[in-house]
């Protein structure tokens, strides 16, 4: 037999023989693929794994980016079923996105690599204990059964095909695409949350923050209750809330020592030595209020949309909109706001909901509000990781001039 031959059916055997072994299958079990599986177009001397993405949460799960013969592909595991995920995001010109259908060259070639890689086992039902993983696949001893039947007894799993906007870099981006393709399926699961959050959360996917935790924006999506979702974004302004003193501190050592920072000892370094070593714990609400200083005077419309959204509420947010007058230290225009009160009902709302108060203490927030809130933070934490921790984008913009292409929409 020849080399051409020999090698691919060897390869396939081999994720065979690795997916039956996941299922707890002995040496006896297999499965028989069409006999043009491997003749087809697509060639596993084509393969090339991209990248594995983990979002470890209940409704995302996990995402395989993979080529084959030139072609982007990507399956999903924990996902939206593959038809709502379409229907979701078919029209999105970043993506170009559509179900990998069993008439695809190298069908089964390419389900192999995405249930290998995805570690797809048999459901659960089926791998109760190994008499029942036994009676389930005596189908397969030998070659009888068909691979088509061996993949309805698997957890579900969907595949797709991807002609992604070329000014996307998937070598470096593949997670940030995984988090913008989870954020389709916000909605799903709480449908509190408005388009304009999810926008507004989603911009932060495509910039490439250091420490920012990614993870908290589908933990924030995916949540049942929209209370929860405020609390998965707001701890992500919690992380950096001891840099703006850490770096007061090393204004300090500059002035009198020469400095602390470096290119090899960053903020977040020294933020986590003081913590360490001296014990040194923020003040949330002095913090937040350092945090949103500047922002006041960057973004006041920010804070006058929020607060108009809390208009019909007396309990909380009841302020006065951002006013400027002049600094009369001959320092330009400086913002007249009640940052103070601000800061107190802010930090209320988050007491509530990660803590349990006396019925009577809990200040009364409607789903609406919720969402106003939750983009008010999306929108600043923007603002502070840009001054504190500003990146690159994941995203390589080759047309910068491009404003109405999508991804300079999506990282404007």
């Amino acid at each position: 037999m020849s080399k051409e031959t020999t090698k691919p059916t060897a390869k396939i055997d081999r994720l065979k023989r690795k997916i039956l072994k996941r299922c707890g299958a002995s040496a006896e079990f297999d499965f028989g693929l069409k006999m043009d599986s491997w003749r087809a177009k697509f060639s596993l001397y084509q393969f090339e794994a991209i990248s594995h993405v983990y979002i470890d949460c209940g409704h995302a799960g996990k995402f395989f980016f993979f080529k084959m013969a030139g072609r982007v592909f990507l399956g999903t595991k924990g996902f939206l079923p593959k038809e709502t995920l379409v229907e979701k995001i078919s029209n999105d010109q970043m993506l170009n996105i559509k179900n990998v259908e069993e008439a695809c060259e190298g069908y089964e070639q390419l389900q192999l690599c995405a249930i290998c890689n995805l570690d797809i086992n048999l459901r659960a039902e089926h791998r109760i204990n190994k008499r029942t993983i036994d009676n389930v696949l005596e189908p397969f001893r030998g070659k009888e059964g068909l691979f088509s039947d061996f993949v309805q007894l698997l957890e579900d799993f969907s595949l797709y095909e991807l002609n992604p906007d070329p000014k996307i870099n998937l070598a470096d981006g593949g997670k940030a695409l995984a988090f913008y393709i989870s954020m389709h399926g916000a909605n799903e699961y709480n449908a509190s949350i408005s388009a304009p959050t999810i926008k507004a959360i989603s911009d932060i996917v495509w910039k490439d923050y250091k420490f920012f935790p990614y993870e908290n924006l589908i933990y924030a999506l995916s949540s049942n209750k929209i209370e929860y979702c405020f609390l998965e974004i707001y701890k992500c302004m919690e992380l950096i809330f001891s840099v703006p003193r850490v770096l007061e501190l090393n204004n300090h050592l500059v002035q009198h020592y020469g400095g602390a920072l470096s290119n090899t000892f960053t903020v977040k370094d020294l933020a986590v030595a003081c913590s360490k070593k001296l014990g040194w714990r923020r003040v949330e609400r002095d913090s937040i209020k350092k945090l949103l200083l500047d922002c006041v005077c960057e973004k006041p419309d920010f804070f006058d949309e929020l607060i108009d959204s809390f208009s019909e509420n007396k309990e909380i947010f009841n302020l006065k909109r951002v006013e400027f007058e002049e600094d009369k230290s001959g320092g330009g225009r400086k913002a007249k706001f009640d940052l103070d009160g601000f800061v107190d009902d802010f930090y209320q709302v988050r007491n509530q909901v990660a803590h349990q108060f006396w019925s009577d203490d809990i200040k009364n927030i409607t789903p609406k509000e919720y969402d106003s809130l939750i983009c008010f933070v999306a929108k600043i934490i923007k603002v502070i990781y840009e001054k504190y921790f500003p990146g690159a984008s994941s995203v390589t913009v080759k047309d910068k001039e491009s404003k109405n292409s999508p991804i300079a929409v999506a990282t404007a």
